[in-house]
């Protein structure tokens, strides 16, 4: 199922075993439910206009594939909502806090974090595996743990997490900017790469 344009539901979306593609300029109100299948959270929407009280992700794969606006907004990934994956999307502002062992997972379709305050720790945990940190965007630890990975900042933007480059020696982890700039590595700031670790700048 894709649903596209300008729209609200404020009744049922719902897909068994199947992918629900969700696009354009959208809210929710109403109930949202995928059952051992796919949710692609598309197009440009609000954390709130998820109505994540009246959502029910069973055996479901939840993708950040759009433009996510947590202004203002706590997103909390826990046993309810299940652990959600960034899929070349981007989550703007606010705080995103992890509970119940579920986390952000990060993807080889990368995605952007811009102005958004990770409370815990991000994991590049596949090959190929890249992300952009961008604005005001802070966490605790990046960790690199696969080959060919990539880690980008914006121009001027000021480390205060840790960087860790793990795993094997095989391939490589790069970091780099977005763009032409200035990465400032600040007091509390660290890049490391830890024992077996593999990295380029």
């Amino acid at each position: 199922i894709q649903i596209t344009g300008g729209w609200t539901n404020a009744g049922t979306l719902s897909a068994n075993s199947g992918t629900l593609n969700l696009q354009g300029n959208w809210s929710n109100t109403g109930t949202l439910s995928v059952t051992s299948g796919t949710l692609n959270l598309g197009g440009s929407f609000t954390t709130a206009g998820i109505n994540l009280a009246g959502a029910t992700f069973t055996a479901s794969t939840v993708n950040i594939t759009g433009a996510m606006n947590n202004a203002a907004a706590t997103l909390t990934l826990n046993n309810a909502t299940g652990s959600w994956r960034l899929l070349a999307g981007t989550i703007s502002g606010g705080t995103l806090n992890y509970a119940d062992g579920q986390t952000l997972v990060l993807t080889t379709g990368g995605g952007t974090l811009n102005n958004l305050t990770v409370n815990g720790d991000l994991t590049l945990g596949v090959n190929s595996a890249n992300l952009n940190i961008t604005g005001s965007t802070t966490f605790v630890a990046v960790h690199m743990t696969q080959p060919n990975q990539t880690l980008r900042f914006s121009p001027g933007y000021v480390l205060s997490g840790q960087v860790l480059l793990e795993g094997g020696n095989v391939g490589s982890r790069a970091i780099q900017m977005t763009t032409s700039g200035t990465l400032t590595i600040g007091p509390t700031g660290a890049i490391r790469l830890m024992p077996g670790g593999a990295a380029q700048s």
